[in-house]
């Protein structure tokens, strides 16, 4: 039966997979920093010879020899820990943009669905905060263990050669020591694993508030909002005191044990001395040894709250790297979706064939079957929460089916490359999003490749290009977080001119228009009619004169198609639609 790795297994492995790709400045490190240590041991075997000298010799002692000796060596080990640092936090430092882009590169892969669940702050601080961490491990943790590590053997083989008796007292500290680190490190890490998922939830309500800012300052909410932050602060606030008083205690406890040993090792040197045992060099040596093992063991504490934020931190990147797309939404290489025919009014370029979608468990569409040809602009209408949008997700495989087949060019879409997929299909979505860049670069956001001529008939197009002559800076000003900058209408129709220029033989419109007046919708959907021509339009809204224009309609409630038809045809039929269509008439009428 094997056993499961442990978590900090898993962690060396992890670590081991990262460092791989630079193991050149591994070695050079890890060669620099032996060097180092080798040096630094001389010093006081160096001490221990001009000591021994001056007993022996008195005033004709060599003493600039074994002076400039010391210098020298102190130079040289210092050139040593220079080179090893140099490699391996230029390795740390190569290991964090490798995470990051790692991290960023994966996410772009994720299913809609993951981010549903996930929560933005806590990825944000994954990538910021844990590679930080993992980083801080490395540069420092890592490389003070190696040296630790060399130190104590080069130390303790030269201070058995020269007293047995006094290196087995000094090492009886050890196991105290050990059982030290061993209780600090399960304590600690527990702790830092706390801190950083409260740090994530720090980061996860300060973005929530910059993004709504505006909103919450409309409703007067400033002070509900700074109150629950403070909460939430506090409460991290009380994590990292916990990890910092289980710190400050062990620091002391190793002060401790350290100034102890000096001591012990004063008193029974010191009689070894002056028994004859030991030399007044050897002593001084033994002491120079003590005061370098000393400084890591120091440090150790420092070392391994570090090593500990470490584990916790790469653990929660591990998280994110080990989610896999689902097998449907991984784009398979083989198959490619046929080339339009010249004449395709007769074949459907998009088929619904029973489709079934639950999210989380819960149905939202049940039986749903409709087709789609080249040349219609095909709108989908009914109550909030039926479905509507959802119809518009599964197309793009932004999501995939429960069960069922969406065909596109009679294959389905998860036979597909997504690429292939995404590439034939261009989506408006309901909440419109724009870059921190500026108009043209939004607009061409699909085709960046695209000449200003054309990027300026798009802006013509869509209505937009009076708007931009007012800009400071015509298309090329910048609108801002989000296209703060711009009016809802305006951020409406800089996405409808994206999609439009992105091309595809489909075209899906999620309430395009909710925001712009009725000259504007008009203009707008000749312009739809025109693409309508070259593709298909699914056009999903409340709205009257859209609705008219479609060619025809699916009503759709309760996750099925209850009706389809022309605008007269569902008029003459009565049923939900006809409810729909009076109430949007006398909400219209009331504005």
């Amino acid at each position: 039966m094997t056993r499961s790795p442990t978590t900090v297994q898993r962690f060396y492995a992890a670590l081991a997979r990262l460092i791989r790709p630079y193991r050149w400045d591994f070695s050079v490190g890890l060669l620099a920093t032996a060097a180092a240590s080798g040096l630094a041991v001389l010093i006081p075997l160096t001490f221990r010879g001009g000591v021994d000298s001056i007993v022996r010799h008195g005033t004709s002692a060599p003493l600039l020899l074994y002076g400039l000796a010391v210098i020298l060596l102190t130079i040289s080990k210092g050139w040593g820990e220079y080179l090893a640092y140099r490699c391996i936090a230029g390795m740390g430092q190569r290991v964090a943009y490798d995470l990051r882009n790692r991290i960023f590169s994966h996410l772009q892969s994720l299913p809609p669905a993951f981010f549903d669940r996930a929560n933005t702050g806590d990825i944000m601080s994954r990538a910021t905060s844990d590679v930080e961490g993992v980083r801080m491990f490395i540069n420092w943790s890592l490389s003070s263990f190696l040296e630790m590590m060399f130190l104590f053997i080069a130390a303790l083989v030269l201070m058995s050669l020269m007293s047995w008796q006094l290196t087995l007292l000094a090492s009886a500290m050890f196991p105290i020591l050990g059982y030290a680190v061993m209780r600090f490190r399960r304590r600690l890490r527990p702790r830092y694993l706390a801190v950083q998922e409260q740090y994530g939830r720090m980061t996860t309500a300060l973005q929530e508030n910059l993004a709504g800012l505006r909103l919450l300052q409309a409703y007067r909410r400033e002070e509900t909002e700074t109150a629950r932050f403070r909460e939430i602060n506090q409460e991290l606030f009380r994590r990292a005191m916990a990890a910092a008083w289980e710190r400050a205690i062990y620091l002391p406890t190793i002060f401790c044990l350290g100034t102890a040993t000096g001591g012990v090792i004063l008193w029974f040197g010191g009689s070894l001395v002056m028994a004859g045992s030991l030399t007044l060099g050897e002593f001084v040596a033994f002491i120079g040894y003590v005061g370098l093992l000393t400084r890591p063991l120091t440090t150790l504490g420092w070392m391994i709250s570090l090593a500990q934020r470490a584990v916790a931190s790469l653990g929660r990147i591990e998280e994110i790297l080990s989610t896999t797309p689902p097998p449907t939404v991984v784009a398979q290489a083989a198959v490619s979706a046929p080339a339009p025919a010249e004449s395709v009014r007769e074949q459907p370029i998009v088929v619904f064939q029973e489709v079934d979608f639950a999210y989380n468990g819960r149905p939202v569409l049940r039986g749903i079957n409709f087709e789609g040809r080249k040349g219609e602009l095909v709108a989908i209408t009914g109550p909030s929460g039926a479905g509507k949008s959802t119809i518009g997700h599964l197309i793009p495989r932004l999501y995939d089916v429960s069960a069922g087949h969406v065909l596109l060019q009679g294959v389905d879409v998860r036979d597909l490359a997504l690429q292939e997929v995404r590439r034939r299909v261009a989506v408006v979505p309901q909440e419109t999003f724009l870059f921190s860049a500026s108009v043209a670069e939004n607009l061409a956001y699909g085709r960046p490749d695209s000449p200003p001529d054309v990027v300026h008939r798009i802006a013509h197009e869509v209505c937009l290009w009076e708007s931009i002559q007012s800009f400071p800076h015509g298309v090329a000003t910048l609108v801002g977080e989000r296209g703060i900058t711009l009016s809802g209408g305006q951020k409406q129709r800089v996405a409808l001119g994206r999609a439009l220029l992105y091309g595809g033989e489909v075209l899906v419109l999620d309430d395009p228009f909710s925001n712009v007046d009725a000259e504007t919708e008009e203009r707008l959907l000749e312009t739809v009619r025109s693409a309508a021509r070259e593709r298909l339009v699914l056009l999903i809204t409340h709205r009257i004169k859209t609705l008219q224009a479609a060619d025809r309609i699916l009503v759709v409630a309760d996750g099925g198609i209850v009706a389809e038809g022309t605008h007269q045809q569902l008029l003459a039929q009565g049923g939900l639609y006809r409810q729909l269509y009076e109430r949007q008439c006398l909400r219209e009428s009331l504005a």
